[in-house]
């Protein structure tokens, strides 16, 4: 037995996905819950003493009787009912044998599915139990062996999530979950808990299950992003972030709500112009305006992480809440670097601070997550 340090049994946890670089994503996603897991090749000999391990079925590309027959051998030969939790890892654009696999994962534990297969990191998110990625939009369901059960956003993020997934479970259905943030993700990995069913996510899911206990959903909080620049590059990061269900807001606006999706736990940003309706050019007003705003939404909430496009918008910022130096990180990114604030009242705050003619477009919902999970990370 092994005892956390918090004082919880934590479980075997065994994890399959079908390739390399989604075993080692899955393996890094459960690590985040502050396990220590291995990755291993399907070809391994089982090892029922290692307490986390994600195994590569390297079954991509492989025929769908392939794919089911090598997941059911893994399951049979590596899982210990009763004392090794098992997930299930599926890419975010469903590609391989998903509905082979799910099936041979449903008949070789004999119990009922929970997919929530949204992947907010790099902006996947699940609506209406279809999977969309940018302007693409995958029927989920068909992948799930039937009898299923579609759980919409609301239902998700309502107070009665765990009774609903356990009755479910209880008439033998499978259930596909609706996610647009982590926050939905921590919430449903916490309802799993309890329930003798198998979850089937992407990249979120798996941390928020791995949890000894409800901390990725009661404590989790959202970081925030500001847009101070007009550049063609930052517009098109907030317009990506937009299509991935980020939530947006624009200065000027109440920012009332913004305050409640930080609170709740999910990520805001906060942009100086609308992307569908810019200004031909910049206001060097809006500057202090924006500052102003910045300092109101954190007047009441302490967010995990920070991010700063402009660099204008970044100095006067930076000023202004005291802070007397920055400390670098790491470099994620060319001329870009995580920082730690020291000094005034952001002391420790992680952060990140980014040139407005810089990036590719999913940068903003990227830079978010690695700032997030650094920030967290420090101050856990």
């Amino acid at each position: 037995m092994v005892i956390d340090a918090h004082g919880h049994v934590q479980r075997k946890l065994l994890a399959v996905s079908d390739d390399l670089t989604g075993a080692t994503a899955c393996a890094a996603d459960i690590g985040r819950a502050g396990r220590a897991v291995s990755v291993r090749p399907w070809t391994v000999r089982p090892d029922h003493e290692a307490r986390a391990v994600v195994l590569d079925s390297a079954t991509r590309l492989e025929s769908a009787s392939v794919a089911a027959a090598r997941v059911t051998g893994l399951i049979e030969s590596w899982n210990v009912p009763g004392e090794r939790a098992y997930y299930h890892r599926i890419d975010s654009a469903l590609r391989g044998q998903v509905a082979a696999e799910l099936d041979a994962v449903c008949s070789a534990l004999g119990r009922p599915l929970v997919v929530a297969p949204a992947a907010p990191a790099f902006g996947a998110v699940t609506r209406g139990a279809m999977q969309r990625l940018g302007d693409r939009e995958l029927p989920i369901s068909r992948h799930v062996p039937p009898p299923l059960v579609e759980m919409a956003i609301a239902e998700v993020r309502g107070d009665a999530l765990r009774p609903a997934l356990a009755e479910a479970v209880r008439h033998g259905r499978s259930v596909v979950c609706d996610a647009e943030t982590e926050h939905d993700l921590a919430l449903v990995g916490a309802a799993l808990r309890t329930l003798e069913a198998t979850p089937v996510g992407s990249y979120g899911l798996g941390r928020a299950w791995a949890c000894e206990d409800d901390s990725a959903a009661r404590t989790r909080r959202g970081a925030l992003a500001v847009v101070g620049s007009l550049e063609p590059a930052a517009l098109a990061q907030v317009t990506a972030a937009r299509v991935a269900g980020m939530h947006i807001a624009v200065l000027g606006s109440d920012l009332a709500p913004a305050r409640s999706t930080l609170q709740r736990g999910d990520d805001v940003i906060l942009a100086s112009a609308d992307p569908r309706a810019v200004p031909v050019a910049s206001d060097p007003a809006v500057t202090s305006h924006m500052v102003a705003a910045i300092a109101e939404l954190l007047g009441e909430t302490e967010p995990c992480g920070l991010v700063l496009i402009g660099g204008q918008l970044a100095s006067e910022f930076i000023r202004s809440a005291g802070v007397k130096r920055l400390d670098i990180i790491c470099e994620p990114w060319s001329a870009t670097p995580v920082v730690r604030l020291r000094g005034g009242r952001l002391d420790g705050l992680t952060a990140a601070v980014k040139s407005g003619a810089r990036g590719s477009p999913d940068w903003l919902i990227s830079s978010l997550r690695i700032v997030a999970s650094i920030g967290c990370e420090a101050r856990s």
